[in-house]
């Protein structure tokens, strides 16, 4: 998990988009990364996110599910897209 060390002083916004998930605060892109997840079939537990998950995408075994949580700019799977934005974070 990425440690960024934030307080109440500092603020940062995270851009789910279709292609790349990204993290900011107000003067740099902390984190870029594909717009990818890939969840466990049976437990929904989270296996890979980003490039790893992107990687994967496609060419997963059968007991993987890979996810591309948003489509045509807005979210196509909320439990995916959470699951992505909390792993940003």
């Amino acid at each position: 998990m990425l440690n960024l060390n934030f307080n109440k002083e500092k603020s940062f916004a995270i851009d789910l988009g279709n292609n790349n998930t990204l993290l900011t605060d107000r003067n740099n892109v902390l984190l870029s990364e594909p717009s990818y997840i890939v969840l466990n079939r049976y437990n929904n537990s989270l296996k890979a996110v980003g490039g790893e998950a992107y990687d994967m995408f496609e060419k997963t075994h059968e007991n993987l599910k890979a996810i591309k949580p948003m489509k045509g700019g807005v979210i196509a799977d909320f439990h995916s897209a959470e699951k992505n934005a909390r792993r940003t974070c």
